[in-house]
């Protein structure tokens, strides 16, 4: 009988900003992932439109108060065999003032 391969899975540190601080320019959040992530949980939970950036200029994605999007970048392929977030990324959130936090919560193989 075939032995099954098992591969631990890691709950990253989560990177957070707070609404509180929010004003209208693109703000570092509080971390970075510390390993390459195979799965990411962005969550908005404030009460306004958040936009996302990994580069501080450029406007990714926007999500509207109550978003909560999963991305499991194992199932995802590009050019190379891997297609996933880096390790170190720093990310960036905009929006207006509010109240709430934005979370960016991921996962990774050990």
């Amino acid at each position: 009988m075939a032995e099954l391969l098992a591969q631990k899975a890691i709950w990253g540190e989560e990177l957070t900003i707070s609404a509180t601080t929010f004003n209208g320019t693109f703000l570092p959040m509080s971390g970075r992932f510390v390993e390459t992530p195979s799965i990411v949980i962005v969550q908005n939970d404030t009460n306004g439109a958040v936009i996302l950036s990994q580069d501080g200029e450029t406007n990714a994605i926007t999500f509207v108060s109550g978003t909560h999007l999963v991305l499991d970048m194992q199932t995802n392929k590009g050019a190379a065999d891997v297609f996933r977030f880096r390790k170190n990324e720093l990310w960036y959130a905009s929006g207006g003032v509010g109240t709430g936090s934005f979370k960016i919560s991921y996962i990774y193989p050990v």
